[in-house]
């Protein structure tokens, strides 16, 4: 729809490409959007720098095999000189190299010929959790976090095979294969008793067919991550494996208390609901290990000394980090309200009630930070699914069982 009078104004996306015949294309293409957003447009990277000088852009989408300047590396300059921007990678399946590159500088990756309706709804996302979500310390510290914010590479392979509904399992097995790290979390936790599968998941391949494309998704996600503040956690003194291991039972128990519509994104929402806490921690390790220690396992109180700290939370930080992934806006929210689920919108109240029940209850089974279960909290209770809460609290009493030293 046209802006109305409250609108937001039309965001102003610059498009980047050496070939004057792709622009013309392009341009032709977002003709018939022309409501949606204020295009502009860019001959190769130089032309795009002289442009943000010149005004203030909401995203950059950039093609990835440009000349003499290519499009990974104007991304780094604009990561660099105008961190609030959006930057978006447009590239071909001839460009996996160049992708490689652009890996650390991108917060989304789309397809050649562009799919103009996706690439409009992942900028809707990612510019409204923006809005709402990200005060100026929130983009100030994503901004300035130099391995991030980019979307993982396996798991953004595994988005574009997705987006084809004939893909195949043998497809998607060999997308994960090809990082035998991945490869490896994800056999350790399909084969893991929290699973009941008695170590009969052998190859990625059984893995994916046991869990299901959506899960196996997650799990990619989340291991890309850890992974990649793996040693600001280390020095932070805070332990990654615990962690990780947490984010694993929230995500379970959040997939068993959400309605069934909601089960594959309350497992997305909680294996990322901590990747905050990871954001700060490679911002100052030393600084922000102390905060987690002297919030006494409150996660209240941790967000108290981290706003006081930094003037935003790390449900906050979390949060527009994965909305400028482009993840589910429901999702983004359950993250950010994890910790204050009252103050969530209607809208994905379940699901974010079911993402901070989890949490409380892993705390509370487990001795994590958090605060217990609260059985006056109407404002959860009224959310929840009772028969979700019953497969939940069997749920959490099978992981502890596993869980406790025998």
């Amino acid at each position: 729809m046209p802006p109305g009078p409250t609108s937001q104004p039309r965001p102003r996306v610059l498009f980047v490409d050496d070939c004057a015949f792709a622009r013309r294309a392009l341009a032709r293409v977002l003709s018939l959007h022309g409501e949606r957003l204020e295009a502009h447009f860019a001959d190769g990277a130089a032309a795009a720098l002289a442009e943000l000088e010149r005004g203030t852009f909401d995203a950059v989408v950039s093609d990835l095999a440009m000349a003499p300047v290519d499009g990974a590396a104007l991304l780094t300059a604009v990561q660099l000189r105008w961190p609030d921007t959006l930057r978006f990678v447009l590239s071909g399946d001839a460009d996996a190299a160049g992708t490689q590159n652009a890996v650390p500088v991108a917060h989304q990756f789309y397809a050649k010929p562009l799919d103009v309706p996706r690439l409009l709804a992942g900028l809707d996302r990612a510019l409204a959790a923006r809005r709402q979500l990200a005060a100026p310390a929130v983009r100030s510290l994503l901004g300035r976090t130099q391995r991030l914010p980019s979307a993982p590479r396996t798991y953004h392979a595994l988005t574009r095979a997705l987006a084809d509904v004939e893909v195949s399992l043998a497809e998607v097995a060999r997308i994960v294969e090809q990082d035998p790290g991945v490869a490896a979390r994800l056999l350790a936790i399909a084969g893991s008793p929290l699973f009941g599968t008695g170590g009969r998941i052998r190859t990625v391949r059984a893995a994916t067919t046991y869990l299901g494309l959506a899960q196996v998704q997650s799990v990619v996600l989340s291991v890309e991550v850890f992974r990649t503040f793996a040693s600001a956690v280390r020095r932070s003194g805070l332990s990654l494996d615990d962690l990780q291991a947490h984010a694993l039972r929230v995500a379970l128990i959040a997939r068993a208390l959400a309605p069934r519509s909601l089960a594959d994104d309350a497992h997305l929402a909680g294996l990322l609901h901590e990747v905050g806490r990871l954001v700060l921690a490679s911002r100052d390790p030393v600084a922000y290990g102390g905060l987690v220690r002297a919030s006494e396992g409150s996660a209240r109180r941790l967000t108290e000394l981290e706003r006081a700290a930094y003037g935003a939370t790390h449900a906050e930080v979390g949060a527009a980090l994965l909305a400028s992934w482009g993840l589910p806006s429901a999702v983004v929210e359950a993250v950010a309200h994890h910790v204050t689920p009252a103050v969530v919108d209607e809208r994905t109240a379940a699901l974010t009630a079911a993402v901070s029940v989890a949490d409380r209850m892993d705390a509370r089974t487990f001795d994590l930070a958090g605060a217990p279960v609260d059985p006056a909290d109407e404002w959860l209770a009224a959310r929840l699914d009772p028969e979700g809460v019953v497969r939940a609290g069997v749920e959490r009493d099978r992981i502890a069982a596993l869980s406790t030293p025998r």
